[in-house]
């Protein structure tokens, strides 16, 4: 076989298209595959102009892009169109089209071209998938980024930008990763966390944003590679500011209410000592006569009581969470109110005789050492409430059931004309002691 007919048989049984056109564009030859790929007999293509099978969306393209070839000489292009078969189905085409010279004198052009439409459709898949996967990122309400192990940052979307307060992700990406830490340090110790390809880790991260403010970023990451064929990441960054902040609240929330739980469980526990003490100063008030100096004391424990039985109110209604109602309060009557127990005496002994049943016949005597306070009045009232509750024990052990029974015994005790009273007394403080010397019983008039 010779050369000729060698390459003739190359070009029968090529599977691309192979022609040749003169120089107005009409063809002289074309193979087999071009007419089975055009649909069209060889018969039917020899003589008819080129511009004929391509889309008229293409025409003027194609015409005018051939027509500077010519002009121009260039020897080789390449264009890539849209063709109609002959039973009208469009079909991309891609094609080199080479200068015929002969003689030295340009003659006419050959062109090889191929059927691209699947590969076209391959291209169109490919571009609306990285569309969407583009809008996807860019559109997304956590920050997305791509950077190296350097700190290069690849790749940005625009919430990020916006996160960090840049104008832009182009102005984000001209920053690096290091920039955005408020300790550059950190990155070094986060990049450790993260171990080998395609394993993510999550970690709370301090950043700034571009005016220097600081934020606090959750970023879940992964460690990548390149197409460089070097070391990059791949990570998620979230604001979680305003949420710890949020958490932060609801832990001081939880705890207050651990606090309120205790403080009313404490106020109704002292509010039934309390009761008791108010009680018990009642109590004195009603056994002791108005001239006796120990009436006055008991009239101030019970004031004291009552002072803190409206502390625990207070302590009730924080527990409750229930608004407190303010109250105008007049300091020229308060005050001299609460240094009533201070303006006592200090020191020595005072002897309150405390008229019981007539069954027990006893007398209390209530020793209270007032100590020197250097710091408020409170401590003064404190020392009032442990005395009164060394008497209320007394008191209780032998005081009879109601206060009208007493009063009843008292009563047949005077129309009796007796007078007599046996006492006993105990010591605020330590173990009781019964004294059996005999106290001389405070005058009572008869009925």
């Amino acid at each position: 076989m010779d050369t000729t007919s060698g390459l003739r048989h190359i070009v029968e049984y090529a599977q691309d298209l192979i022609y040749y056109c003169d120089l107005e564009g009409y063809f002289t030859y074309v193979n087999p595959a071009g007419a089975r790929v055009m649909g069209y007999d060889e018969r039917e293509l020899v003589g008819r102009h080129f511009v004929n099978f391509v889309h008229p969306d293409y025409r003027a393209v194609a015409v005018e892009f051939y027509r500077q070839q010519i002009e121009q000489g260039t020897p080789s292009t390449y264009l890539e169109f849209v063709a109609a078969k002959k039973d009208g189905t469009l079909i991309w085409i891609g094609q080199h089209v080479q200068l015929v010279y002969e003689d030295g004198r340009l003659s006419g052009v050959h062109g090889i071209a191929r059927d691209i439409t699947h590969q076209k459709s391959i291209e169109e898949k490919l571009r609306r998938s990285e569309a969407s996967y583009r809008s996807l990122i860019h559109g997304a309400a956590y920050g997305i980024y791509r950077a190296t192990l350097a700190g290069t940052i690849l790749d940005a979307n625009p919430a990020l930008a916006r996160m960090l307060g840049y104008d832009s992700a182009a102005d984000l990406m001209s920053r690096r990763m290091t920039d955005l830490y408020q300790r550059p340090e950190d990155r070094d110790a986060v990049i450790a966390r993260f171990g080998r390809f395609g394993e993510h880790a999550s970690a709370d991260l301090r950043w700034k944003r571009k005016d220097g403010s600081p934020i606090l970023v959750h970023v879940s990451a992964r460690a990548i590679e390149l197409e460089d064929g070097g070391t990059g990441f791949e990570g998620i960054a979230e604001d979680i500011t305003e949420r710890r902040a949020l958490e932060d609240q609801l832990r001081r929330a939880q705890r207050m209410e651990a606090i309120a739980r205790l403080a009313r469980g404490i106020a109704h526990d002292f509010n039934n000592v309390l009761a008791a003490i108010i009680g018990s100063g009642d109590l004195m008030e009603l056994e002791l006569h108005e001239d006796d100096p120990a009436r006055a004391e008991a009239t101030e424990i019970r004031k004291a009581a009552e002072r803190g039985a409206a502390l625990t109110h207070q302590l009730l209604a924080f527990a409750r969470s229930q608004a407190l109602t303010p109250q105008v309060i007049d300091l020229d009557a308060a005050v001299p109110r609460t240094l009533t127990m201070r303006s006592r005496p200090r020191h020595g002994r005072r002897r309150a005789a405390i008229a019981l049943s007539r069954s027990a016949r006893r007398r209390v005597r209530v020793h209270s050492r007032a100590r020197h306070r250097r710091r408020d009045g409170c401590r003064d009232a404190g020392g009032a409430l442990r005395t009164v509750l060394h008497a209320k024990r007394s008191v209780e052990r032998n005081r009879p059931r109601s206060v009208d029974r007493l009063r009843h015994r008292e009563g047949r005790r005077r129309d009796g004309g007796v007078h007599e009273r046996a006492g006993t007394r105990h010591r605020v403080r330590g173990h009781p002691a019964v004294d059996r010397t005999p106290v001389r019983p405070p005058h009572v008039s008869g009925s």
